[in-house]
């Protein structure tokens, strides 16, 4: 499991200076530059994204395993049980906000995090929000199925079953932090114990 091109394609395409994102003045004063004044059109330092991705990624690895148990008590009634497990490392996670004025500014009280009201001081006011790839993230899936069967007794068949699963992760958001409708939004990132959860996917 390789990082997709996708990852790196997609990013490339949205950040500065292939994109940026202009105001409407800023987009009426780039359209007069184009006429015969030509005067440069300036840019919107909040228009600028920026994205990081974490050089040298090391391989995505999942491992799957499961194991079933049935028992035959009479020709007409049986029952199974299951376990359906899954570990995953390495996994893409979309940072929502990795500028260094909002970490370093960051204080911890009481074991909280405390952050600026204000939303701190920037520190390069040339740039706006920078996002981040990094493939840091993890995964854990345990499921249980069971299932309790009759069967051709007395012209009668039924069958009951019983699904439990959970799965947990770091941050179901790969290309986007918001891949998902029950995504949590700005997650942060260089605090893994406060993103582990429960995975936006199930």
């Amino acid at each position: 499991m390789l990082p997709l091109p996708y990852l790196y394609s997609t990013y490339a395409a949205i950040s500065s200076p292939t994109l940026r994102t202009l105001s409407q003045s800023e987009f009426c004063l780039q359209a007069a530059s184009q006429g015969t004044s030509r005067r440069p059109a300036t840019s919107n330092p909040a228009g600028r994204i920026g994205h990081y991705i974490e050089p040298h990624p090391k391989r995505n690895y999942s491992l799957n395993y499961n194991l079933n148990v049935e028992q035959q008590f009479s020709p007409h009634f049986s029952s199974t049980v299951g376990y359906v497990g899954s570990h995953s490392i390495h996994l893409p996670f979309q940072a929502d906000e990795m500028k260094p004025g909002s970490t370093f500014q960051v204080q911890i009280i009481n074991g909280r995090y405390v952050f600026p009201a204000t939303g701190g001081v920037a520190q390069d006011a040339n740039n706006g929000p920078i996002f981040g790839l990094l493939f840091d993230g993890s995964s854990h899936y345990n499921g249980l199925l069971t299932q309790i069967k009759i069967s051709d007794y007395k012209g009668l068949t039924a069958q009951a079953t019983y699904t439990w699963n959970r799965c947990t992760d770091y941050g179901s958001g790969t290309q986007s932090p918001s891949t998902y409708q029950n995504s949590l939004v700005g997650l942060i990132y260089y605090d893994k114990a406060m993103r582990k959860g429960a995975c936006d996917l199930t």
